[in-house]
């Protein structure tokens, strides 16, 4: 995590030097409910091949529960994000 730090202070930063009053930091949280691992978990999970996966999203300007709560709009609309890595080495 402290990798993340200088990047998400420049984000902050621009937020602040732009007068923009509502700004977000949102990070997909995926847990297998049954190898207990925390992170991003792909599709096609191969550590446990567990299809148990809780996907915790924003939609709408909200932090939400399970994707599989969603409708099919807001799945649709998760899918389609534009999703951005970080470099770790940097």
């Amino acid at each position: 995590m402290k990798y993340k730090i200088p990047v998400i202070l420049k984000i902050l930063k621009c937020i602040f030097d732009n007068n923009i009053g509502y700004g977000s930091i949102n990070h997909p949280v995926d847990v297998c409910l049954e190898c207990q691992f925390s992170g991003i978990i792909p599709q096609a999970y191969d550590k446990c091949q567990s299809n148990n996966i809780r996907r915790i999203r924003q939609i709408t300007g909200y932090l939400t529960g399970d994707l599989n709560s969603w409708n099919s709009a807001k799945r649709s609309e998760e899918h389609d994000r534009v999703k951005h890595g970080i470099n770790e080495n940097k």
